[in-house]
Order: structure tokens, then C-alpha cells, then sequence
């Protein structure tokens, strides 16, 4: 049996306490609704490119995410759990990441994607990503 969901109001919040290294966080439903975001402005195209992902895994590949303006490579394809590198920093010192996993919320297919910058890699970000997920999920 799964925790208990946070209250509509209580899920940024929850978010931000538990992806506390994330530079960027948004939590869409499967319509494109925007439940949470820290991110200024988000294009639809966006979304649709974090949904587009949980398909074919080469499509995937080969698309990459796309966040923010910013194109990342994805290097790894294990839904629910897609993230990648921006391979577009010159300098390795500045590297960042987007992930995003998709879970059930409240019954309806959500996602939650964050982006990240060194110092904090992917195998922090992406765990916590993975937790907050498990915790919020249906």
C-alpha cells in the first residue's frame, strides 16, 4: 500500500523539500496541465517531448528531451525513468541534466520532470526524483 498522497495544495511543497538539489522541477499531467513548476515560462512543445519519450526507446534516443530551450541527450531509457545530459556545455564544470519519470497521481498518468547542475549529478537528482515519485504515486 502507498503513502498517503500530498493534498493538491501540499504537492509543491512536497516537491520542493524532496528535489531540494533539482534547478528546476515541473509536475504535468497527462494533458498537459501543469500541477507544479519552478520553471519561469514552459512551451507545451516541452511537455510533449517529456510525454514523447516513454515510447520507442530509439525515437527517444534519437529526440532526446527537451527542456527549457536546451536539448539532452538521453542516456538512459528505463521508463518509468528517462534522463540525459546536455551535451551542448562546452565546459564540463557547467554539465547539467534533465530526468523524468511518470507515475499515477491521484489516478491520472503524471509526470514529474527536473532539471540539475553540477555539482549535483545524476545519481543524486535522480534518486530523489525516483523516491518523490514512489511516495506520491497512486
Amino acid at each position: 500500500m502507498s503513502a498517503a498522497q500530498p493534498a493538491s495544495q501540499d504537492l509543491a511543497n512536497a516537491a520542493t523539500e524532496a528535489l531540494h538539489g533539482s534547478s528546476g522541477v515541473v509536475i504535468f499531467d497527462g494533458t498537459g496541465r501543469i500541477l507544479h513548476t519552478t520553471f519561469q515560462s514552459l512551451p507545451s512543445s516541452d511537455l510533449t517531448s517529456l510525454t514523447a519519450s516513454f515510447g520507442d526507446r530509439d525515437e527517444a534516443i534519437r529526440n532526446g528531451l527537451h527542456l527549457q530551450g536546451r536539448r539532452y541527450e538521453v542516456v538512459n531509457h528505463y521508463p518509468p525513468l528517462v534522463y540525459g545530459r546536455c551535451m551542448t556545455d562546452v565546459d564540463p564544470e557547467v554539465s547539467s541534466g534533465a530526468a523524468v519519470y511518470q507515475l499515477k497521481y491521484q489516478g491520472a498518468t503524471t509526470y514529474v520532470a527536473i532539471t540539475y547542475q553540477l555539482p549535483h549529478t545524476s545519481a543524486r537528482l535522480v534518486a530523489q526524483l525516483r523516491e518523490f515519485c514512489r511516495k506520491i504515486a497512486s
